[in-house]
């Protein structure tokens, strides 16, 4: 058995104001790792998830008698009015949270089965009387699955669905989802009963109305759950009309624990703002009156746990595990982690509360002093909240895609890699069904894995089982981790990169088989490259991963090989409050030689058109998917959220290698179909260097974007990527975002406070990826009816005049892009922020341009800009101010 690791509380912070949940902000953008002993952890393989062979054995593990199938039906007394007879009803199994099942599962020989849908899920499941499995996408559509993984029947809302439903004793499920409606269906037909639309958001100054968290229901029947719009709702589940409604001073992601006898309602809050006096965890009777408020100061997404002595258990993005008494909010202890916490807790048979962090680590803790039972270290971020069989195994997915078994005394049981692709996070939870696993991943696939599958005889030789007690890492040593665009950490980095490849690193120390917390001593970090280039290094602001990105490609040696070289110091027992790490002593150091094959490309010119004038075809790539792993906190505020973005970048100008690009988002309106977004001020312009291959779309001079409601500044925004011979990045780009945090307005403050921001360089880094393709045929015309565009200037501002046109340009994003006359330059202005729209009844419409006049060459050729074609050019002179 793998020993256990007895402590008590790891860090003692002190208290301090946070920040609003605006870190969805940081760049509208999951992980990505071969098959192999050198991922944290890892298995060699090839198999794909849904070719895996299953057989009808049911292997004795010698652990527990825990595979004798019984498979009577069985019905369970919730409290509440669930259906009685769902062996996992809602997101956390029961009205408590306890993520505890009272049933053993057995395997009673089914197959392993996947179920494809169109995007990223980031939804738990909840399994029907019968078997079905109900669960959301960001595809829009909520889907019922049949136990043997096929389609039962679906239905489309009109924006993603984040939300995890709920089955009733009535026959019914209901689920939330990003267009602002709970849906109330039949279970067995997906027949719609009613739907509810939650007040406008406006009326609490808030900016959106999205259902994020997941459905509650209280001993009366009435549906509990919060929205975007700074309400939490109670629900009549009959008529789908409002019985009362609570106020909060932010977003509300959290799943209410419900006390079965009383009513009372707990649950929590995103606020950051003053939470010591506004409050981030909530207690609520059954009226919906306020019984006690208190605050921690990270947000509070998890949802909370009620034990059986009626203490409050709920985790916190500043890194703590709280509990509070549920009487009237009192702390009685708290534990910190290493990184930000995302799952919700579960309530073990022997007594314990398991809750997993981002840190990579699974902490057992006793439920009256928090002390620590044992720890597993597994090395990737894990947001997946536990479920327990009532055998007490826990189950949980990984930031890596596995589904990762333990047994009650924290050793390992067995681990399956589940996803292969670059997209591989299981931030999901899992639901247990007597027979069966159910848990879905970033690849938008939902997968049914039968009872300790990598311990039947078929599957001793399976590469993506993984069989041991112990723990997947060394027991002692610093060790620098490789982490791939979509965030997974490999001992191992990839043999080949690509030459003009940012690449990220992160620091990891273990002593005597525990992971510790260590920090990066930044002004000791050294990276050489071999054959030499000029480097730029980021360092992130906890100190715990940098970025390496080669500032002019890397040319190899004679061998086609390049090498990194790293070494520099590191720091333990630092002062902490919350997420913010200070000072600290040298505990040791850390050095590694990185070498790599520089991918050979093909000469060539960008292959998309680049207009000589208007009226040319001009090139057109879609953004999509975009991914932001790290900082680690990025997937935990906005994954799923940041996977619905997509951008239209197209070209305007330029030569085979050099070009000008503009940017903007664009809505999906169907599966092969996007939207202009009229009102946007998500608009990137971008210098474009092509050569051999190799793309980097770049804006090295600062933009800002306006995201909910927020203007936030970059510094830099950069993608990368090698192309092949359809213009396409098959494996994704490469995104590196970069913000001065005393530059954002508002949230500048709390963000360096909160952690976010380097203490020396003030910067918040982030690194990540996104699916660079054609849209469509790649090539964009421009569209018919547009009318005469009169382009004039001022000495701070230029018009664009569109008149006698047919096209209705009301449903159609309007720019101007300037480029320096004499120099070809693109002249980077904050787009976004400076642009006005107005349009008349006649159909024609005016775009205005303002500017510093300092910003602004004498003379500059402006482009109107129709979405992303450049519809008309002019050369204009500037005229000096008067």
């Amino acid at each position: 058995m793998i020993h256990k690791k007895e402590k008590s509380s790891l860090y003692s912070p002190s208290i301090l104001t946070g920040i609003n949940c605006i870190l969805i902000f940081c760049f509208s953008l999951l992980t990505s790792c071969s098959a192999n002993n050198d991922d944290i952890p890892g298995a060699d393989g090839d198999m794909d998830s849904g070719d895996i062979e299953t057989t009808e054995s049911n292997e004795e593990d010698g652990d527990a008698e825990i595979n004798a199938c019984n498979n009577a039906e069985q019905s369970f007394d919730y409290g509440v009015p669930l259906d009685p007879d769902s062996p996992w009803p809602k997101f956390r199994h029961d009205a408590a949270q306890t993520g505890a099942a009272p049933f053993s599962l057995c395997d009673d020989g089914r197959s392993f089965w996947s179920f494809k849908t169109g995007k990223g899920i980031f939804s738990s499941p909840v399994i029907g009387a019968d078997g079905t499995i109900y669960i959301g996408s960001a595809d829009r559509i909520f889907y019922a699955i049949n136990p043997d993984g096929s389609e039962r029947w679906r239905f489309e809302s009109g924006e993603i669905i984040d939300s995890s439903a709920l089955l009733d004793d009535k026959g019914r499920v209901y689920f939330g989802s990003g267009d602002g409606y709970l849906y109330a269906l039949k279970a067995d037909s997906g027949e719609e009963v009613w739907r509810f639309l939650a007040d406008d958001p406006s009326e609490r100054d808030a900016f959106i109305r999205w259902f994020e968290g997941n459905v509650a229901i209280d001993p009366k029947g009435r549906l509990i759950l919060g929205n975007d719009n700074w309400y939490i709702y109670a629900i009549n589940r009959d008529s789908g009309e409002r019985v009362w409604r609570f106020e909060t001073p932010d977003q509300t992601w959290s799943l209410a624990a419900v006390d079965s006898t009383s009513g009372n309602i707990f649950i929590g809050n995103n606020n950051l703002l003053l939470p010591e006096i506004m409050g981030n965890v909530f207690a609520i009777d059954k009226d919906g009156n306020e019984i006690w408020k208190t605050g921690t100061i990270g947000t509070m997404a998890a949802s909370p746990l009620l034990t059986s002595d009626k203490s409050l258990a709920i985790s916190s993005f500043d890194g703590f595990v709280y509990s509070f008494n549920s009487s009237d909010g009192s702390l009685k202890w708290k534990l910190g982690t290493r990184d930000h916490v995302y799952s919700s807790a579960a309530l073990h048979n022997d007594g314990y509360i398991v809750i997993p962090s981002t840190d990579g680590t699974v902490y057992a803790l006793d439920p009256d002093s928090g002390e620590q039972r044992w720890a597993f270290d597994w090395g990737n971020p894990i947001r997946s909240s536990p479920a327990i069989d009532g055998n007490g195994l826990i189950y949980m997915g990984t930031g890596d895609g596995y589904l990762l078994v333990l047994n009650p005394d924290g050793s390992m049981r067995w681990a399956l890699r589940l996803i292969k692709e670059d997209r591989d996070d299981l931030n999901a939870s899992p639901a247990l069904g007597p027979n069966a696993v159910y848990l879905a991943g970033e690849n938008g696939e939902v997968f049914g894995v039968p009872f300790d599958f990598c311990l039947r005889d078929s599957e001793t030789d399976n590469p993506d089982c993984l069989i041991s007690p112990q723990e997947p890492l060394d027991d002692e040593g610093a060790f620098l981790l490789f982490i791939t665009r979509f965030g997974s950490s490999l001992v191992k980095p990839p043999a080949e990169i690509e030459a003009h490849e940012p690449m990220a690193f992160s620091l990891m120390v273990r002593e005597q088989s525990d992971t510790i917390l260590a920090l990066i001593e930044t002004e000791s970090l050294q990276v050489t490259s071999t054959p030499a280039a000029e480097l730029d290094i980021f360092v992130s602001a906890a100190r715990q991963f940098f970025i390496v990105y080669p500032k002019t490609p890397f040319v190899p040696d004679e061998d086609g090989n390049v090498s990194l070289s790293i070494s520099g110091n590191y720091l333990i027992n630092p002062e902490r409050t919350g997420l913010k790490f200070d000072n600290g002593t040298v505990g040791g150091t850390f050095s590694k030689v990185f070498k790599f094959k520089v991918n050979q490309t093909v000469p060539g010119a960008i292959l998309l058109p680049i207009p000589e004038k208007p009226g040319d075809p001009a090139g057109v790539w879609q953004m999509s998917r975009l991914s932001a792993p790290l900082p680690t906190i990025l997937p935990s505020y906005n994954q799923i959220g940041f996977d619905a973005h997509h951008f239209l970048i197209g070209l305007v100008e330029g030569d085979a290698e050099q070009a000008i690009a503009w940017g903007v988002e664009m809505l999906p309106s169907s599966v092969d179909s996007l939207s202009p977004i009229p009102d946007t001020s998500a608009i990137m312009v971008f210098n474009v260097h092509y050569q051999d291959g190799h793309i980097t779309l770049e804006n090295n001079v600062g933009f800002s974007m306006g995201i909910q409601g927020t203007t936030i500044p970059f510094n830099l925004f950069r993608m990368t990527a090698a192309l092949n011979d359809k213009a396409s990045a098959p494996a994704g780009a490469s995104v590196q975002a970069v913000s001065k945090c005393s530059d954002i307005p508002m949230y500048g403050t709390f963000l360096q406070s909160f952690g976010f921001c380097h203490p020396e360089t003030d910067l918040l880094v982030a690194y990540g990826a996104v699916n660079l393709e054609p849209w469509q045929s790649g090539v964009g015309n421009k569209p018919e009816g547009i009318g005469e565009v009169t382009l004039s200037t001022g000495p701070d501002k230029i018009t664009a005049a569109i008149t006698s046109g047919t096209l209705p340009l009301e449903q159609h994003t309007l720019g101007i892009l300037l480029v320096d006359s004499e120099t070809g330059a693109l002249v980077v202005l904050d787009y976004g922020k400076q642009l006005t729209r107005s349009f008349a009844e006649d159909g024609s419409a005016s775009v205005e341009l303002g500017f510093d006049p300092a910003e602004v060459p004498d003379k500059v050729r402006a482009y109107f800009m129709l979405d992303v074609y450049p519809a008309a050019r002019q050369e204009l002179e500037i005229p000096a101010a008067e």
